[in-house]
């Protein structure tokens, strides 16, 4: 819940499909799948929703992340 409701403030970031995590004894990587906006920079978006994703989970939570892959499986046209 905590990536879903930061993530989907980013611009370009028109919802979060898919959130997977895996669980270590020290930490947890995530796998997210999104959907973005038409005419946005995929580098740029990506690049923010993992600085976003590390930053608010180490402050919320204080759980270790090994890694965060980020998949967009779908792009909308908004008028």
């Amino acid at each position: 819940e905590i990536i879903t409701y930061v993530v989907e403030k980013i611009d370009g970031v028109d919802k979060v499909l898919k959130v997977f995590t895996e669980k270590y004894i020290d930490g947890m990587r995530i796998e997210m799948d999104l959907q973005i906006v038409f005419g946005k920079n995929i580098q740029s978006i990506s690049k923010n929703v993992q600085n976003a994703t590390i930053h608010s989970i180490d402050t919320m939570t204080g759980i270790n992340l090994f890694g965060i892959d980020i998949n967009i499986t779908s792009i909308i046209k908004k008028d």
